[in-house]
């Protein structure tokens, strides 16, 4: 019975819940609109943007070779590619998916850039991302020419205006987010 109870806690502890590895990105100017970053690994990682806590796109962020500047990528939603029980790579992953936006994930420290203030001029604050070229790119891959009733680009259903404007503003950290702000002090 002790056996069995070390092993039930050993599970616990190095399991995604247990290890405390959902990461929630809010965003300051849609609260309905959220990223969750559920399978970390040393700065990447890939889970859900969610309007009212329902997963609507596929997101991924991480660091570029070479430079080492941060980046994310939208995709559209596959509960496919959410499954990591089952060993897949990158390409075998994502394949059922298309990208509606890819671009720079740039870190803040309350209103520091937090690449590139120095340590003498740091303060601490709300860890927060803001993706620049993210509501551009949402709003040209909504429908241009749709079927009669259907909302589209030019009307906008209440999800399509929440994760626009969401887009627009930062996405501060809610929890569990440190891992994924590379360049970020608390």
């Amino acid at each position: 019975m002790k056996n069995f109870f070390i092993a039930i806690v050993f599970i616990i502890l190095i399991s995604p819940a247990g290890a405390e590895n959902l990461c929630t990105l809010t965003s300051e100017e849609d609260q309905d609109v959220t990223i969750t970053i559920n399978y970390p690994g040393s700065g990447y990682g890939y889970g859900t943007l969610n309007y009212k806590k329902v997963p609507s796109f596929l997101f991924e962020v991480g660091i570029s070779n070479g430079y080492g500047t941060q980046y994310y990528v939208l995709r559209t939603y596959s509960p496919d590619a959410l499954d990591m029980y089952t060993k897949k790579t990158h390409s075998e992953r994502f394949k059922k998916t298309q990208v509606i936006s890819s671009g720079r994930f740039v870190n803040f420290v309350g209103n520091q850039l937090a690449r590139v203030t120095s340590k003498k001029e740091r303060k601490s604050g709300k860890l927060k991302v803001l993706m620049p070229t993210l509501p551009e790119d949402y709003y040209y891959y909504l429908p241009n020419n749709p079927k009669i009733g259907e909302f589209h680009r030019f009307n906008l259903s209440p999800k399509m205006k929440s994760i626009l404007n969401a887009s627009e503003g930062f996405f501060v950290n809610s929890g569990g987010c440190k891992n994924y702000f590379a360049y970020a002090w608390k």
